[in-house]
């Protein structure tokens, strides 16, 4: 113990550096447990579609989206999530798998998704490109 002691008060710079990088692992874990969408991989999301028939909705451009999607996704904008959005609140009482380009739109978007009434809400891990990488089909 008296070893530890005297390295933090030999090396407070590095020792500050720790913890606040344990703290932020924490906050990090923290959050991710208690959101209320899960991120599956492509695997659970084909599952996903074919047995609970989620509706795939892709939030990336339009002229992302025309060059290639998701078989059936449905393309909205992120300023196009609101309730206002008929088209959208159509989608309501059927699980909702949601991705963008990379995976990182998708996760900040799902509580809205959430707070508009639509779920449960899944987001695809790593986004079209890892659903390409897997080798799955895309429009």
């Amino acid at each position: 113990m008296e070893k530890i002691l005297a390295f933090a008060g030999n090396h407070p710079v590095l020792v500050g550096a720790f913890g606040t990088l344990l703290l932020a692992l924490i906050v990090t874990e923290f959050r991710r447990a208690t959101r209320k969408f899960k991120s599956i991989s492509s695997a659970d999301a084909i599952r996903l579609i074919n047995r609970d028939e989620a509706v795939v909705i892709d939030l990336s451009a339009s002229n992302d989206f025309a060059s290639r999607h998701i078989v059936d996704a449905h393309n909205f904008q992120p300023s196009q999530l609101q309730a206002s959005n008929k088209q959208l609140m159509k989608l309501t009482g059927r699980p909702v798998l949601l991705y963008c380009k990379t995976g990182q739109a998708s996760h900040q978007h799902a509580g809205k998704l959430l707070e508009l009434g639509l779920g449960p809400v899944y987001v695809l891990r790593g986004g079209l490109a890892q659903w390409q990488q897997d080798q799955h089909p895309v429009v």
